[in-house]
This record gives structure tokens, C-alpha cells and sequence, in this order.
């Protein structure tokens, strides 16, 4: 049996709906790329009868600016119907209470867990890779080791640096561990390596970092470059 795959076709107004179930409760989801995990209103989660701890706050980066939120964990949360069901349990999400009451983003907390995906047309395709043999970052590696990955590759990894950024920030910057960590830009060198330019916020000494990346985590920085006086220079490489 080949890998499941859900179809989503693309709506009049350029965004992708997707149906299914968090905590086996029904949802429609909002595909967005752009959000590092599944995010829903206050009143969903109540909806949803999921438990919000309100000591645990913070500041969650929008289209709309910066907002409160509370993280949680989703004990599952599939898409699709029938046969072509993916499912992920215990899937990072946000409560963001300032939220429209019935809007659900399917954020990269669900889509980049060894999910992939196309575009074909009007119509995303995800694809189900957990049953693969080959791990993610083993095709990051295979892919980087080439002069120019494909475009559905360049993609994916693309959206695995979205859905890791706040990680890598933080982890290479510890002291700051409240800075949101914005993307300017990705761009993929010759060899391989992912240059992302980022914008710290509020910043950590420097105005913008670009992470060099060989793989789309924390474990994948090679090197971090600071802005200042117009010009990048080296903060730091990897031993």
C-alpha cells in the first residue's frame, strides 16, 4: 500500500481548508506555512475542552503583530477521511485568545512532522512519510550535498527552518530566551547550505542574525553572523 495522502484543493480566495478532528472532534483547518504549530482561539479550546494553564504566557509573533498566547499540547489531531487519514499525537499548539472564534491554523507543528508535501495546480498534496525508511534528515543531508536541491526539497526544508527558528534562536542564544525570532529571508548557497536572516525581537545585542544552516534544526548550525555598522560579521561557528 502506497503512503496516504490527503488532497487539498486550493479555495477562491487562495487559501487551503482542510477537514478533520482534534482530539477525534470535528474541525475545519486553515493550511498556513507561516505558523510554527497549530494555533486556535479561547473559545475553541473551550469548544475543544482543551485545558489552558493561564500562568504560562507569552508573546506570539501574528500578521497581525505581537499577542498573548498559551502554549498546549494536542493529544492528536488528523486530517483527511477514510483510508487517507494522517494522524500525529501529542502535536504542538498555541491558545491565542485575541484569535477569530472558529479559525484553526494547521501550523508546521503538524505539517513538518515527516509530512510532505506539493503543490500540483490548485491543489496541495500532503503526503505521509512516517512509515518511510528514510528520515528527514537524512534527505536534508542527501539533498545538501548537492549543488541545488529540487524545488519540492528547497520547499519542505524551507519550511522546516519556519517551524524550528524559534528553537535554533533560542538555543544559540540562551540568554534571550523571550526574543521572537522573525525571518527576513532564506536563500540556499551554492553548497548547500540554507543562509537564513532573521530579526530578533526585542534583539539580542545585534539588530539581525543569519543562521547557516546544513540541516533545518538547532543541531544544523554551522555558523551565525551578526549585522552592525552595514556589513555582516562572524559571532560564531560550530567546533
Amino acid at each position: 500500500m502506497g503512503r496516504k495522502k490527503v488532497v487539498i484543493p486550493l479555495q477562491r480566495h487562495g487559501s487551503y481548508y482542510v477537514n478533520g478532528h482534534i482530539n477525534d472532534k470535528s474541525v475545519t483547518f486553515l493550511v498556513d506555512t507561516g505558523a510554527s504549530v497549530v494555533a486556535i482561539s479561547g473559545d475553541m479550546a473551550k469548544n475543544l475542552g482543551v485545558e489552558v494553564n493561564h500562568d504560562n504566557i507569552q508573546v506570539s509573533s501574528t500578521a497581525a503583530g505581537y499577542t498573548n498566547s498559551y502554549p498546549v499540547i494536542f493529544d492528536k489531531i488528523s486530517v483527511g477521511n477514510r483510508d487517507n487519514t494522517i494522524v500525529r499525537r501529542n502535536v504542538r499548539g498555541s491558545v491565542i485568545p485575541e484569535m477569530e472564534g472558529s479559525r484553526i491554523l494547521l501550523g508546521m507543528s503538524f505539517l513538518g512532522d515527516e509530512i510532505d508535501f506539493i503543490q500540483d495546480d490548485n491543489l496541495l498534496i500532503l503526503y505521509d512519510d512516517s512509515s518511510s525508511s528514510i528520515s528527514e534528515k537524512d534527505s536534508f543531508e542527501n539533498s545538501s550535498s548537492r549543488s541545488v536541491t529540487s524545488s519540492s526539497e528547497s520547499l519542505k526544508i524551507r519550511m522546516q527552518i519556519q517551524a524550528n527558528i524559534q528553537e535554533i534562536g533560542i538555543g544559540c542564544f540562551p540568554d534571550d530566551i523571550h526574543a521572537i525570532w522573525n525571518i527576513l529571508s532564506i536563500e540556499q548557497e551554492n553548497n548547500g547550505i540554507f543562509l537564513v536572516e532573521t530579526l530578533p525581537v526585542p534583539h539580542v545585542g545585534y539588530e539581525k542574525i543569519r543562521f547557516h544552516l546544513v540541516t533545518p534544526d538547532r543541531e544544523g548550525v554551522v555558523r551565525a553572523d551578526c549585522w552592525e555598522c552595514g556589513s555582516w560579521s562572524v559571532l560564531f561557528t560550530s567546533s
